[in-house]
């Protein structure tokens, strides 16, 4: 798998890919290109984690490569406050009751309950993914982890990256890709990694 993502300017370019790239859990990145506005990582043999989720131990590394990437010291980052993200999700529920005013009532009611939990729930702020999922995860032969494509790393809440590799989770039992008891056997694998290791 090689990673190409868009980019926001040379900022992010100069300050922060390298760093990213050279860190033990991620991808190495091998070049840029401003003009295109790309980022090339090194090409990485194995198998994308969201194949192999019955696979505890690579889950439990993937949670823990996932910790080692937030505890980078990442300078001039794009931040991402809980209040940009309580905002998303106000205006996902209003595009949702455009397209469906049958349940604006509950998707208005849905979303001002995950709006609240965001800003009572802050963990605090770290360098994270912005996009982490296990589709984002790639899992060598020997079992070896690294983290792909982090075109929209960021400052901010931790969480988010918890939250979205967990909510892509569900959303595969919804798309019936996986059952109810394999997403949670994933999620506590991965949430067991990310806890137990220690980065310091």
């Amino acid at each position: 798998q090689r990673g190409i993502g868009a980019v926001e300017g040379e900022q992010l370019f100069d300050l922060n890919v390298r760093l990213l790239g050279s860190a033990a859990s991620a991808a190495p990145w091998v070049g840029k290109s401003s003009r295109h506005r790309i980022l090339a990582f090194e090409w990485l043999e194995g198998t994308a984690l969201h194949r192999v989720l019955s696979n505890a131990a690579a889950l439990r590394a993937a949670g823990a490569a996932l910790r080692t990437f937030h505890a980078q010291n990442a300078i001039g980052l794009p931040l991402r406050t809980a209040q940009e993200l309580s905002r998303s999700v106000l205006e996902v529920a209003r595009g949702i009751a455009a397209l469906r005013p049958d349940i604006k009532r509950q998707a208005r009611q849905l979303a001002q309950r995950i709006s609240q939990s965001i800003d009572d729930n802050a963990a605090g702020v770290a360098t994270i993914h912005g996009d982490f999922y296990s589709a984002q995860v790639i899992v060598s032969e020997n079992g070896e982890v690294k983290i792909l494509d982090f075109d929209e790393a960021a400052t901010g809440d931790p969480l988010i990256d918890l939250g979205n590799f967990l909510a892509h989770l569900e959303r595969r039992v919804l798309n019936k890709e996986i059952t109810e008891s394999q997403a949670k056997l994933a999620s506590a694998a991965f949430l067991e990694g990310y806890a137990k290791h220690d980065f310091r």
